[in-house]
């Protein structure tokens, strides 16, 4: 028979046929799939995601695939292997394990973005061993982090999430400040650090802000990568020059427990209660700053060169802890700051680097960047 004296119509009904056949076994397949197989899914800027492929590659997930994806941190020297697009196997406690690493086009603006999703698949696995399996990932991220303290930034984008940018801290020492005020600082987080209980007991959210506030280059920032370094503590950057309500509360959820988070310039807030165009208003910045939106035990360290225009309501007791303020650097600044970068420089050396600095202003880092410029003077 030629495929020209087929019947048009017993092919539409051998069609219709299988349709009808599919459609009646498709839920005895379905139910044979959800209980052979069960799936769990993440997708970026998810950190879930970020957990879930290291976590592949600390187990070595790629000892058989033939499709690799790399990864590699901001200042990092190696790269991590993870499987990559599409399917594919491993093994883990006794499990086999589908991975289906996807990739789809999202609107953003101007351009579209890619969002990746992975999905694992368990073999005759159960919610159980699932839920073991992210807890898993999530002890390796814990004890990984604890390792090292990191820096994150607020990348606003149609991701809008935390992007590590390095590990590196300034050490406390190397901030040149007035004498006394590391150790206020010091004192104040660590009585906070021991009142863990007493906030708890008290339905207080456990929390704690600084103000560090006065003139430009005076080493406000500074001291907070050194206070990062001293405490061991991770870092988050938020600019709120570039936020909005919702963004700056979906950022702040975000943050674990036990971090700093660093506002710098908060003068930017809108001064009143009433909402200014593209700005954060200051209901919502209080809100952050109560605690109630973060984790448990995150310090706020809030930086300012105008705290005239700051709302008293934002700088009141139980909000600001500790306030500093920074000045143009003393004589004994300058004298310790000639001292770190000339560590054998003789006392007339000294004196003679303090004396070009009589009657003028001067800030910390002005006087480093002259000592780097001119490493040679003495």
């Amino acid at each position: 028979m030629s495929f020209t004296s087929i019947n048009p119509l017993l092919l539409f009904g051998s069609g219709a046929a299988i349709g009808y056949i599919r459609n009646i076994y498709k839920p005895v397949l379905d139910w044979i799939q959800r209980k052979l197989w069960i799936s769990v899914e993440v997708s970026q800027p998810d950190r879930m995601y970020f957990i879930v492929n290291q976590w592949l590659s600390h187990i070595n997930a790629t000892q058989k695939s033939k499709v690799l994806y790399v990864t590699k941190k901001y200042d990092e020297d190696h790269a991590d292997f993870v499987p990559g697009f599409g399917y594919n196997v491993i093994r883990h406690q006794g499990k086999i394990i589908i991975l289906l690493r996807t990739k789809t086009d999202v609107p953003g603006g101007f351009d579209s973005k890619r969002v990746e999703t992975l999905t694992l698949s368990v073999l005759f696995g159960s919610r159980k061993f699932v839920e073991k399996l992210i807890k898993e990932t999530l002890v390796l991220d814990q004890t990984l982090t604890k390792e090292k303290n990191q820096v994150f930034l607020w990348e606003v984008s149609y991701e809008d999430c935390w992007t590590e940018v390095g590990t590196h801290f300034r050490p406390l020492d190397s901030v040149i400040l007035p004498s006394g005020v590391a150790n206020k600082i010091r004192t104040g987080i660590q009585r906070f650090k021991n009142s863990s209980e007493d906030y708890t007991n008290k339905g207080i959210p456990y929390r704690h802000g600084i103000l560090l506030e006065g003139v430009p280059g005076s080493g406000k920032t500074s001291l907070v990568s050194g206070l990062a370094n001293d405490l061991k503590m991770s870092l988050y950057i938020v600019n709120l020059s570039d936020m909005l309500d919702k963004k700056l509360i979906k950022a702040i959820s975000k943050v674990p427990s036990n971090s700093i988070i660093l506002f710098e310039d908060i003068d930017v807030v809108a001064p009143t209660r009433a909402k200014q165009p593209l700005s954060v208003s200051l209901s919502t910045f209080i809100n952050v700053l109560d605690g109630f939106l973060s984790g448990h035990g995150n310090i706020f360290c809030m930086t300012t060169n105008h705290s005239e225009k700051l709302d008293p309501a934002i700088t009141r007791a139980g909000r600001v802890d500790t306030r500093v303020y920074f000045d143009y650097a003393n004589t004994d600044q300058i004298r310790r700051m000639f001292v770190r970068f000339h560590p054998e420089s003789t006392k007339k050396e000294e004196d003679t680097f303090v004396r070009s600095y009589r009657g003028k202003k001067v800030t910390t880092s002005q006087l480093q960047e002259r000592l780097l410029q001119n490493a040679e003077e003495i």
